[in-house]
């Protein structure tokens, strides 16, 4: 019984873990996607400020 429940507190703790390591990832992810997305808006604002 002792063993099995080392076991399910790995399992659980893993589990944990894992959330947690994708939702930083995932939040990682998007505000990468976002900063970059204001880095081009801001390149095509100053092309475009240039041809005047």
């Amino acid at each position: 019984m002792e063993s099995s429940d080392d076991l399910l507190t790995w399992i659980i703790l893993a589990a944990i873990f894992a959330g947690t390591a994708a939702l930083y990832g995932w939040l990682f992810w998007r505000q990468t996607r976002a900063f970059y997305r204001a880095m081009i808006r801001l390149r095509d604002r100053i092309d475009r400020s240039k041809r005047w």
